[in-house]
């Protein structure tokens, strides 16, 4: 019986793996060129795909900027971040990781523009600082990482990213001083490998088998 549960927890733990998938490393691009990327390359990626059940899936996304090419100054800050066209019946957004913390950044379900996040009807989410935002540091890869809920199992191959940077100065009327445009193109969203894993009802075929055999070998004794 010890060994019957033995196999019973293995398969669970397969079980458990089989509805998990991860990506790799980053990829840093930058399509439109260096004046609206402000010189800095940009990254979109899903990380992680969790098939919560009941045809829920829990994604975890990376939005990342690699400022070693920034035009600009080392004094100036990214203020805003955003990202939409990532899957449809996006919900439970959160922000789990940012520069200097997540206490440092707001966070909704709404789209981004030169005056701040504002809701656009689409799916997508807002991060703004609660200050100037992150300082430029070149060569740095400042990285933001949210999770969220989603009906859809399959996520695009394209999304929308937008960002802005701020100088290290108020303007005259106490407002955050723009850098240019505000950034905003697509990107391709860099998906966890397909991997080879079975099925989850073939792992439960499977510990059921083994539990059979080590059943009718423990009889004959």
């Amino acid at each position: 019986m010890r060994h019957l549960s033995r196999v019973l927890l293995v398969c669970s733990g397969l079980l458990l793996v089989s509805s998990t998938v991860s990506a790799g490393p980053l990829n840093f691009s930058c399509t439109p060129g260096p004046a609206v990327c402000n010189g800095a390359t940009y990254a979109l990626a899903i990380t992680n795909q969790t098939n919560m059940g009941g045809g829920v899936y829990k994604y975890t996304l990376v939005y990342g900027i690699n400022t070693t090419g920034y035009l600009h100054n080392a004094t100036d800050f990214i203020h805003a971040i955003s990202f939409k066209n990532i899957v449809d019946n996006m919900s439970d957004l959160a922000l789990v990781n940012a520069p200097g913390g997540i206490g440092a950044w707001s966070v909704v379900e709404m789209g981004l523009n030169a005056k701040g996040c504002k809701d656009t009807g689409e799916e997508g989410a807002c991060t703004t600082a609660n200050g100037f935002g992150v300082a430029v540091s070149p060569g740095a890869e400042h990285l933001w990482t949210f999770t969220f809920l989603s009906t859809d199992s399959t996520p695009n191959a394209t999304g929308h990213i937008k960002y802005q940077y701020v100088t290290n100065a108020l303007n005259k009327k106490g407002e955050y001083t723009k850098i240019g445009d505000l950034g905003s193109w697509d990107i391709a969203i860099q998906l966890p490998p397909e991997e080879q894993v079975p099925e989850p009802t073939s792992l439960l075929l499977l510990g059921t088998g083994f539990g059979a055999v080590l059943l009718r070998r423990r009889s004959r004794r």
